[in-house]
């Protein structure tokens, strides 16, 4: 993740403020103008870079100064409590696991009789002895008890065979459930002033 990315949507979210803060624009259309924009330029390569532990925590520590500037907050306010207000449930690393698994699905659908040269370089890539991309992104999955698409598709949340959009709820859902137990543990370390 680039500083400039950073710098740009910490920007952004200051006009978006400013625009609330003004009364010139209302709460839910500035979340959704946080959607497009910040979110949008956030999501940009986050399938890469976000194979490091590094660039999750400061994405995670990201939405959460995001979330509590929206609010209006003291910067050292909870930030997990600033993010559960706006609905936010999955964390920064939560995203980039997410992009991680859908783009490998898609990497898998282009594999076999008829697929493309990145299916082919991309399940060459599993078998070798280096730090591959498929290699590195098929173990933080796992980590985050996350199936593969062959894994998915094979045998989905009841057996059933999945499509790739059935897969992407799946593995949101899931995300979504670890990413709240994290979230209650942190919400419980709130102090009211």
């Amino acid at each position: 993740m680039t500083a400039s990315r950073l710098a740009s949507s910490l920007a952004m979210v200051k006009r978006l403020v400013g625009l609330l803060d003004s009364g010139q624009l209302p709460l839910a259309m500035a979340l959704s103008l946080f959607e497009v924009k910040v979110e949008g330029s956030l999501r940009f390569g986050r399938w890469l870079w976000g194979l490091h532990a590094a660039a999750r925590d400061s994405l995670d520590a990201v939405y959460q100064r995001l979330a509590k500037m929206f609010l209006g907050a003291e910067s050292w306010r909870n930030g997990a409590v600033a993010c559960g207000k706006f609905g936010w449930l999955m964390s920064g690393s939560a995203r980039c696991v997410l992009d991680i698994a859908l783009l490998r699905a898609r990497f898998w659908s282009e594999v076999g009789p008829g697929g493309t040269l990145a299916g082919v370089v991309f399940l060459r890539a599993h078998g070798s002895a280096g730090n591959t991309w498929a290699r590195l992104s098929l173990a933080l999955i796992s980590k985050w008890n996350v199936p593969d698409w062959p894994q998915g598709v094979a045998s989905g949340p009841l057996g059933q065979q999945v499509d790739f959009k059935s897969y992407s709820r799946f593995c949101q859902s899931l995300l979504e459930d670890k990413c709240l137990i994290l979230w209650r543990d942190q919400a419980k370390r709130h102090k009211l002033p």
